[in-house]
């Protein structure tokens, strides 16, 4: 069975994001254990925190792109 076509410019969007997270990656690839610990630019947030705010939020995204593709609302926490 073939696959459907991606809707206009979704494509595009896709690509996107994939070279966004590959900046993202890039640049965690020189921290430090230690980094975790130091103050980012969130108030109140280390390193530390904003680095599991972004792999659970996208754990939840990628949850919900997976019901999404089963035909089923899949909401992005619990």
């Amino acid at each position: 069975m073939a696959a459907e076509p991606l809707p206009h410019g979704l494509a595009e969007l896709i690509a996107d994001v994939d070279e966004a997270t590959g900046r993202l990656l890039a640049g965690l690839g020189g921290l430090a254990e230690a980094d975790a610990t130091r103050p980012s630019l969130c108030p109140g947030w280390t390193v530390g925190h904003v680095l599991t705010h972004l792999a659970r939020n996208a754990d939840a995204l990628r949850r919900s792109a997976e019901g999404a593709r089963r035909g089923e609302r899949v909401p992005m926490y619990d």
